[in-house]
């Protein structure tokens, strides 16, 4: 929290303590000491700090000290609230007076400033890595709920077993330092990395690993295609918590949707608050190639500048150690390893600063891409698409006899209705799985494919016909002497 926006809320918190004490002071009480009604101007604060009304469920949304959202009844409100933060003013007080019609009189004084100035529907969620102590933060149209982190529970592990994992999948410790990189990047465009394994390589195991260190949320594609259509999903606000990670098990195709993972998601879960989460590493597992993502054409753009690539061999249970210990003493000692692996690097991250913090997180990410970036085991569907539209204008030539399509005028092609021809030509040629994002490149093959870098365009063949629409072909080049 900003110091102007602590300042503030000290200020709203002294100024409701005055009010109470006022309201009090106006009751006109016999032998009454304002002193000993005790009002606290600092709890009041801390209720304000960390509190929200909900109109349409009727409830206070407020933080614990134990990084827990509750959720109270406006009748019960109040008292839980106190319960948590602190006596706004002693009660008891009041009750030895014979005054116990005054304590609500003076708790609405807080309770009518959250209904009035701290009332939103929607939250945002995020875990602030260098917060000692969560809040509320109140914007326009939301509240952000921000926890602070909490260490990941270790415990003793086997150097042994840790070595064994380590021979088994050497990438690990890299794995660990990309996840934490995104975890606290800004820029999170290059947190996508998909894992191709063997199919019993143990990704089920690494994915277990994850999953008790309770810092993953496993997601299917179409959950994320509904997140962004606005649809309910099965998962709550208490699942992205403290998650590190989105896990995409079983990987099988890609869409536009997936680079919308890159920083936030929008959920709104059945009878809950709507919410907003940031997202950190992107996960994706499977066992074969994915040839949305990776075509006989090449990896689009979009994709090459997002996702990292490991290449994963080998069978885990058929480690002789594996097999010794059995798979629930080997996951046992690789979990604390990886909890502490992982404490360390965020302790080193806070060490530092946020701003440093994030440049270097940043930097490593590049670097990272650098190393395992899937334009180094995949051309560029750009370069990919240049031999696609060679291809293509050798079919051309070698059929001008298709008259609906193809004209020849001496060593000139044309290339008539050519949106029809090529969406024929992809459908044709191009692999199933590849065909769709083919034909959304569909404009760019026309300009590849155009003398002129202008696509179909109205050519003039001759002084006594018509004028025709379409694409005149690049002129055949010269085949590079011998």
């Amino acid at each position: 929290m900003s110091k102007s926006k602590d300042e503030s809320q000290i200020k709203t918190g002294k100024q409701l303590a005055k009010r109470i004490e006022d309201i009090a002071k106006s009751a006109k009480i016999e032998g009454f000491n304002i002193k000993s009604l005790g009002v606290n101007p600092a709890n009041i604060t801390k209720i304000i700090a960390r509190t929200f009304w909900d109109p349409k469920r009727s409830r206070y949304y407020s933080l614990t000290d134990k990084n827990v959202l509750n959720a109270y009844s406006s009748s019960a409100g109040l008292k839980f609230l106190v319960m948590s933060a602190g006596e706004i003013f002693k009660t008891h007080y009041l009750i030895e007076m014979r005054e116990k019609s005054l304590i609500g009189v003076l708790g609405a004084v807080v309770t009518d400033y959250l209904i009035l100035e701290s009332q939103r529907t929607n939250i945002e969620m995020r875990v602030d890595m260098f917060a000692a102590e969560p809040r509320i933060e109140m914007l326009d149209e939301l509240a952000r709920i921000v926890y602070v982190h909490r260490p990941f529970q270790t415990g003793k592990w086997n150097k042994a077993i840790v070595a064994d994992y380590k021979q088994h999948f050497p990438l690990l410790d890299e794995f660990l330092d990309f996840i934490i990189a995104s975890r606290f990047a800004r820029d999170r465009k290059k947190s996508y990395l998909w894992l191709k394994a063997d199919s019993d390589w143990g990704k089920g195991f690494l994915m277990g690993v994850l999953s008790q260190l309770n810092m993953s949320v496993e997601l299917s594609v179409k959950e994320v295609e509904k997140m962004f259509e606005g649809s309910p999903v099965g998962k709550s606000m208490m699942d992205f918590k403290s998650a590190f990670a989105i896990v995409v098990d079983e990987f099988k195709t890609v869409k536009s949707e997936i680079k919308q993972l890159q920083s936030e998601i929008s959920l709104a879960p059945k009878n809950q608050l709507s919410f907003k989460v940031e997202v950190f590493a992107k996960l994706f597992f499977s066992a074969e190639s994915v040839n949305s993502l990776v075509s006989e054409h090449g990896v689009e753009d979009q994709f090459i500048n997002r996702f990292n690539h490991f290449d994963l061999k080998g069978t885990i249970d058929a480690r002789a150690l594996y097999q010794q210990v059995g798979s629930g003493k080997y996951i046992s000692n690789i979990v604390p390893y990886v909890a502490e692996y992982l404490n360390n690097g965020i302790e080193a991250k806070r060490a530092v600063g946020k701003a440093q913090a994030e440049f270097d997180a940043e930097q490593y990410l590049i670097q990272f891409m650098g190393k395992h970036g899937i334009g180094n085991s995949y051309d560029s569907l750009s370069e990919g698409l240049e031999d696609f539209v060679i291809e293509l204008a050798e079919y051309i030539r070698a059929n001008p006899q298709i008259d609906n399509y193809i004209k020849r005028v001496n060593d000139d092609y044309y290339l008539k209705s050519p949106a029809k021809f090529i969406d024929d030509y992809i459908q044709d040629t191009v692999a199933f799985s590849s065909r769709t994002m083919m034909t959304m490149k569909r404009a760019e093959i026309m300009v590849l494919l155009s003398e002129d870098g202008k696509g179909s365009m109205s050519h003039r063949l001759n002084k006594y016909d018509k004028s025709i629409k379409g694409i005149k072909l690049k002129p055949d080049p010269e085949p590079e002497p011998e």
